[in-house]
Order: structure tokens, then sequence, then C-alpha cells
């Protein structure tokens, strides 16, 4: 029985967060109100209110998905750099797909929780990955510069409209990670 609620719970955010994305494209995210979002999600406030507390926490719960569905098939961080480069070409190439969400987040000051998002998983990823444990023991912050610095350049390339490439900044992002640039095999 506890499993049942728990998947109709899931499914009721996942509809509630998908309506949100889906208002997020017909209009900026600070005009969307609770009401129109429930309507949308086809289900009542109390139902709203009983998985979320805000707007904001329905777009964290969004992102919370959409990363951990994106790891659930490309695994966690990899630790070859030739897996590296190609898991940074599949998160930019995410990046693009919502790039006008991720505008929406901007224009109404949501980027922190994509940040946030997006640090989580880099912390939980670290401790995991050989290559990386000695270095987090080491320096715990490092999770957050890598996320950190994602963030920044996948921001600023969304914001100047996907000017380059997605392989112009996996290439950038590679070496700022690796301090060399990618040796393409």
């Amino acid at each position: 029985m506890e499993k049942e609620k728990t998947g109709a719970k899931a499914r009721t955010q996942s509809y509630i967060g998908d309506a949100l994305i889906s208002l997020m494209k017909e209009r900026d995210y600070a005009d969307i109100t609770i009401c129109e979002l429930c309507e949308k999600a086809g289900v009542s406030r109390s139902t709203f209110y009983r998985s979320f507390t805000d707007k904001e926490s329905v777009m964290a719960s969004y992102l919370d998905r959409t990363i951990s569905e994106f790891i659930a098939v490309k695994g966690p961080v990899p630790d070859d750099e030739n897996d590296m480069y190609n898991y940074i070409f599949s998160i930019l190439g995410n990046t693009y797909k919502y790039k006008e969400i991720i505008k929406s987040m901007w224009s109404s000051s949501l980027c922190f929780t994509l940040l946030n998002i997006l640090s989580n998983v880099f912390v939980r990823s670290f401790p995991d990955r050989e290559t990386t444990k000695n270095l987090y023991s080491k320096y715990p912050l490092l999770p957050y510069a890598y996320s950190g610095m994602l963030y920044n350049i996948m921001l600023r390339w969304v914001l100047e409209d996907c000017k380059e490439s997605i392989a112009e900044v996996a290439d950038t992002l590679f070496l700022a990670i690796y301090g060399h640039e990618h040796r393409r095999i």
C-alpha cells in the first residue's frame, strides 16, 4: 500500500512538473499561477500542496527528476577522459534541448536552483569515482568548482543563444577540466 502511495505521489509530482514546463513554454514563469498550474496538471490545489510548497519546489523537483533520468541513462560522471568528453557533450545536448526553459529560469531568478541540483550531482558522483576519490578527500570543495564551471559556461552559452556549437562548448569545458585539449580518437 505504501509503495502505491509513493508511486501515485511521484506521478502527481511528475504531472505538475511537466505542466509547469509546458506553461513556461507559453509565458514567463512569474506570470504562472498555482491555479493555472493545477488546471494544466489536472490536480486540485490541495493535491498540489500535498506535494509542493510553491512553484520553486516544483522546479527543483522537475530539475532533479530530469537530471536523475539523465544519470540513469548515461551513468554517473565518468573517470575516462574520452567518456567525460562524451558525457559533457550529452549534457550540452540536453542543455540545448531545454534552452528556452533555462532562459525563463534566468529571467525569473531561478537559476540558483539549477546550480544547486548540478552541485548535488557532482557531490554525489565524486566519492564514487576512482580518479577523484583521493582528490575529493583532499579537496572537498572540488565538486562545487566543477559544477560551478559547468553552470556558468552552460548558462552563458544559453543566454547568448547557443552561438557556439555543442562541440565548441564541450571543448572549452574539457580544456578547463583537464588542462589540455580533447584528443579525438
